[in-house]
């Protein structure tokens, strides 16, 4: 619904509700005495704030006319912030979290991130560019949307309604697209999970240490953002081959960590450790390539007038994928610790395999290099 909104109001006034939820939520987290005041805050913030959508939704309104390769770059960008606040966060949260304030060590890294959530919230004040639904054909000046020019009054329409519009518009690659996004985000989700769990429980890594793994492995996939990927995209110009190729590079990160394993068994412990640091490049390089090109697919394949909307419903499904991994992801590690590492692998060489499926299907494909 957030996408829907933005689509009938506005990108910006959905983006200033979404840095007010976190803001609150961020500081109120350090002060949850109970599990259930956590889970509370968080499915709060899940629930208003839908930030990453409506930027994704307005990013597509500014690349509306330009190459595939460059909505692939720009789309990339968000790959970069997310390497440059993974990088930040975990370096920060490194730092802080052994600083008590109140007697309460969660309180100081939780103001550096409402502090950075202000300083956004300044910036996009003083963004005079950012195109509002009456600049864009999503809500004219005229008052009468493009949704409703078409016949569809997004008001009146359920959930399921709303999705098979999407079908109906974006035809049988959009749902594919929609698919491997969720796939691919439940993957994510999990692996961030069993990485932490691993690290701590085989490695004997603490919370510093593990912070300073994350930190390494967002600045692996910023440089490569900064300096390689414009080129890739370049010279590939195909998202879906782009996407394939990070699919296959985050299949390789899990198998690198049991193929660590299996060497620690035969000849040196230290093997282990040096497998573990060596999986940090592919993961962190083919989260970099994965999911930013396939939003730009998606993005791609919506058609403008329902953006907001699109968006938002991939975001959805890809939200409740990134819900469920960790418990699922802990369940099969409870089992076996390498487990979930050899189940993400195939899931990753799965999406892969569906990319590939959509060869000559895709909008991309269509318009010609």
């Amino acid at each position: 619904y957030i996408g829907d909104l933005s689509d009938r109001y506005g990108r910006k006034p959905l983006l200033f509700l979404g840095l007010l939820i976190s803001f609150v939520s961020i500081m109120a987290f350090p002060f949850g005495t109970h599990l259930w005041h956590i889970i509370l805050i968080r499915s709060f913030t899940g629930f208003f704030n839908g930030n990453l959508t409506v930027s994704r939704a307005y990013l597509s309104d500014l690349a509306t006319n330009v190459l595939p390769e460059d909505r692939t770059v720009a789309f990339s960008m968000i790959g970069a912030a997310w390497g440059v606040s993974r990088f930040l966060a975990s370096a920060i949260a490194g730092l802080t979290l052994g600083i008590p304030i109140f007697g309460n060590t969660y309180v100081l890294p939780s103001i550096f991130v409402a502090a950075l959530i202000l300083v956004t919230a300044v910036l996009l004040y003083f963004v005079n560019d950012i195109p509002d639904s009456e600049q864009f054909e999503s809500t004219p000046k005229s008052g009468i949307s493009s949704q409703q020019s078409l016949g569809i009054d997004m008001k009146q329409t359920t959930f399921w309604q709303r999705l098979a519009i999407l079908k109906d518009r974006g035809k049988y690659p959009l749902m594919m697209l929609i698919l491997v996004y969720s796939l691919h985000s439940f993957s994510n989700g999990a692996l961030l999970v069993v990485m932490a769990l691993y690290w701590n429980q085989k490695m004997h890594l603490d919370q510093i240490q593990a912070s300073y793994n994350f930190a390494v492995f967002g600045f692996v996939g910023l440089a490569f953002q900064l300096t390689l990927f414009p080129k890739m995209a370049h010279w590939l110009q195909s998202s879906r081959q782009i996407y394939s190729i990070g699919a296959t590079l985050l299949s390789i990160g899990c198998m690198c960590i049991l193929l660590g394993a299996k060497i620690r068994e035969l000849q040196d412990p230290n093997w282990e450790r040096f497998a573990m640091f060596l999986s940090l490049i592919p993961s962190s390089i083919g989260f970099q390539l994965s999911l930013p090109v396939i939003t730009a697919l998606i993005s791609l394949t919506i058609p403008k007038e329902i953006q907001g909307i699109g968006q938002g419903t991939s975001s959805l499904f890809a939200s409740i994928a990134r819900s469920v991994a960790p418990v699922l992801a802990g369940i099969a590690y409870s089992f076996n610790m390498y487990l979930p590492f050899c189940i993400l692998s195939v899931n990753y060489l799965i999406c892969f395999l569906i990319a590939h499926h959509l060869k000559g299907m895709l909008v991309e494909d269509s318009l010609g290099h």
